[in-house]
């Protein structure tokens, strides 16, 4: 089964703690209620590392990149992401209140990393679990540095 989309929900320790367990169940519970599952898979990742902004949810392929995310949150993520193909600009990752939306590779936290995301699926039902590494690693530079 092809999806559209992805939505990767931060499982990390400090997401769950501000409740990313409860993001994730509404996630899929609001996809199944807009008649919508079968073109998005909700995924549980683990942590982002930006934990100051989480819970984050990140969707696939668009790039969106949502902060502070809370569970009432789910369902105009599905509605408007996923449905509609829009961004839901109010949870979209700002450096302050006055700039402009940033994509992950545009955020100063992450521009000496690269991620790794790795999926397997042990089933081809439906409702087989996936577990999912989302791991971060230093990117090295090319260039040597000037010391």
């Amino acid at each position: 089964m092809a999806y559209k989309n992805f939505i990767l929900v931060c499982g990390g320790t400090a997401c769950e703690s501000s409740h990313s367990e409860e993001i994730y169940r509404n996630l899929i519970k609001e996809a199944e209620a807009l008649g919508v599952s079968h073109d998005v898979q909700v995924v549980k990742t683990g942590c982002f590392g930006f934990c100051e902004k989480g819970p984050i949810v990140k969707v696939l392929p668009s790039e969106s990149f949502y902060v502070e995310v809370k569970p009432e949150d789910a369902h105009e993520i599905i509605a408007e992401q996923v449905v509609k193909g829009r961004e839901v600009t109010r949870l979209l990752y700002r450096k302050d209140k006055k700039s402009d939306t940033a994509k992950l590779e545009d955020i100063e936290f992450y521009q000496k990393q690269f991620r790794i995301v790795c999926v397997t699926a042990a089933s081809s039902t439906r409702k087989a679990s996936t577990s999912t590494l989302h791991a971060t690693a230093t990117r090295r530079s090319r260039k040597p540095s000037s010391r």
